[in-house]
């Protein structure tokens, strides 16, 4: 009989740590709830963060593009300074010559 006891004693012992079935249930269904929210919370972030690295990556190439054309018309008035100084001199008496003809 003194098994018996032990064993009756052992099964009251876990139904008293046992939190209830439907505790538990609750808990996880809640669990379940907090993870789905999470999840597309994660989606969310994903999906900016993704249009944050495209408007990003897009800028940086129109930057470039920009700086690319500035430095080509920097470079082509400096190669062709010469010459822009030289019809800006002429145009002078040009349009000095015009003028005098009518």
């Amino acid at each position: 009989m003194s098994e018996i006891k032990g064993d009756e004693n052992l099964e009251i012992k876990n139904e008293k740590n046992d939190p209830k079935p439907d505790l538990l249930s609750d808990l996880k269904a809640e669990f379940g709830q907090y993870l789905k929210r999470s999840e597309e919370n994660n989606l969310a972030i994903l999906k900016e963060l993704k249009f944050i690295k495209r408007y990003y990556f897009f800028r940086s190439i129109f930057n470039t593009v920009r700086t690319i054309i500035i430095v080509f018309a920097v470079i082509l008035g400096i190669a062709s300074w010469n010459d822009i100084v030289g019809f800006f001199s002429d145009f002078g008496g040009n349009v000095q010559n015009i003028i005098s003809r009518l």
